[in-house]
């Protein structure tokens, strides 16, 4: 069995239960997220990290609103989220698909994805992106 990276154990903090893997270098975590809604829908999240959990990335691999089409038709800049997933939370410059070019940390990652999720869902409700 292998050790554990810092990654690994930052998130079995965040959630123990996340489905955890590798791809390459990078340390590859899936998780559920409600969004906090009263009728509490759920999004799929996949986040690549760095095995140190200094850097990391967010997508989504499945919503309430389309399970195939992640963005729902919304332009990147209206949904936040581009056609194969990635989600624009900050920190990665020109919107890079590589972790290791992320400027913010595995923690702080999963916050603001889920911070995304309740938002995306206020977006298809109302029409309007909330601003944190």
């Amino acid at each position: 069995m292998t050790e554990k990276s810092i990654s690994d154990k930052i998130m079995d903090c965040i959630n123990p239960h996340a489905l955890k893997g590798r791809e390459g270098n990078n340390a590859v975590y899936i998780e559920d997220v409600w969004d906090c809604q009263e009728d509490a829908r759920i999004y799929r999240i996949e986040y690549v990290s760095t095995l140190d959990g200094r850097h990391a990335i967010a997508y989504c691999r499945s919503n309430p609103w389309n399970r195939t089409e992640v963005n729902c038709g919304y332009s990147f800049s209206s949904g936040h989220v581009h056609s194969d997933g990635f989600i624009c939370i900050g920190g990665n410059s020109g919107y890079s698909r590589n972790a290791s070019e992320s400027n913010l940390d595995l923690n702080t990652v999963v916050e603001r994805a889920r911070f995304w999720c309740l938002a995306f869902s206020v977006l298809k409700e109302t029409g309007n992106f909330p601003q944190p």
